[in-house]
């Protein structure tokens, strides 16, 4: 018998009519496998950290998937009692494992949270702020213009004679916007009188860029730049100063940033007592003589 709940009716024009779900009724009944709101909700609460339990389900498809998930490790636990593959003193010690484990994910979860709560974590993202200024600065920026002049389809002579007349025309007070549209090789420039606005590190060629930024006065022209386009000369117009991000703009993401590399610490923080408590016990321990019986066991049957 196969029973399937949909999630949601289409009606003709394929728009979703809500469904309401009780906690235990059948989402899925096959195979005498019945999964239920509940199960699925204790399935999350068991495999997902409490932070990311709310991001992880609003991910699309993501209930069908542990829908999916539920349902093959019961019908894989249906065919495994039919074939009797584990005893049950294994099946015994592996279900007293499993409820230690779940039990002890859930006292460092909440011991984590207690200990969370009483951290200010906005000196955390402030501190985290302060320490790399560069990294929440808008970075400095320099608009520029250029001429370019490609040198491949050029003799050596032609395109020296070319460059020093640039520039010596530039020197004579002629007009750098004219002279780009009369002279540039690059067309889409050359119609802008040379401009290509604001730039920052890291969007031109490595040339280009330390020609453009070593300028610091705005009118200033720089020397010829060779790079693989050709000859640039390039003239900047105007400077903008590198400028700190307000810390109002980062501060969540800084503060999700401090929490999650606390996670680890913070639970060494609930771990540690229990570790002190049987670390005089564990020295003790002939770990030689301990491994031999370990390994002995370990290819025994249970």
């Amino acid at each position: 018998m196969i029973r399937l709940k949909c999630l949601c009716i289409c009606c003709l024009l394929s728009a979703p009519l809500a469904v309401a779900f009780e906690p235990d009724e059948p989402v899925v009944d096959v195979n005498d496998v019945t999964i239920t709101p509940y199960d699925i909700a204790r399935y999350t609460e068991f495999n997902l950290a409490a932070e990311a339990r709310l991001s992880g389900l609003e991910r699309e498809r993501a209930l069908l998937q542990v829908i999916e998930n539920l349902y093959v490790l019961r019908r894989a636990e249906q065919e495994q009692a039919g074939q009797d593959y584990l005893p049950p003193e294994q099946l015994a010690w592996v279900a007293e494992y499993e409820r230690t484990r779940y039990a002890a994910i859930r006292y460092f979860d909440a011991n984590r949270d207690t200990l969370s709560d009483s951290i200010d974590w906005e000196q955390r993202a402030r501190e985290l702020y302060l320490s790399n200024p560069e990294g929440f600065s808008t970075g400095k920026r320099v608009d520029v213009s250029h001429i370019l002049i490609e040198i491949e389809d050029r003799t050596f002579d032609e395109w020296v004679s070319l460059v020093q007349d640039i520039r010596t025309r530039i020197s004579a007070g002629e007009s750098f916007e004219a002279l780009a549209v009369e002279l540039s090789d690059d067309a889409a420039s050359a119609r802008k009188g040379g401009a290509l606005g604001p730039i920052s590190k890291g969007q031109m060629v490595a040339e280009f860029e330390a020609a453009a930024f070593a300028l610091t006065e705005p009118g200033q022209i720089s020397e010829p730049v060779f790079s693989k386009f050709g000859v640039h000369i390039v003239r900047l117009n105007s400077l903008e100063e590198a400028t700190l991000i307000p810390f109002g703009r980062v501060q969540r993401g800084l503060e999700r940033e401090a929490k999650e590399s606390a996670r680890g610490a913070l639970k060494e923080q609930s771990v540690l007592p229990f570790k002190i408590e049987v670390g005089p016990s564990i020295q003790m321990v002939d770990e030689e003589s301990l491994r031999e019986v370990v390994l002995r066991l370990i290819n025994t049957d249970w």
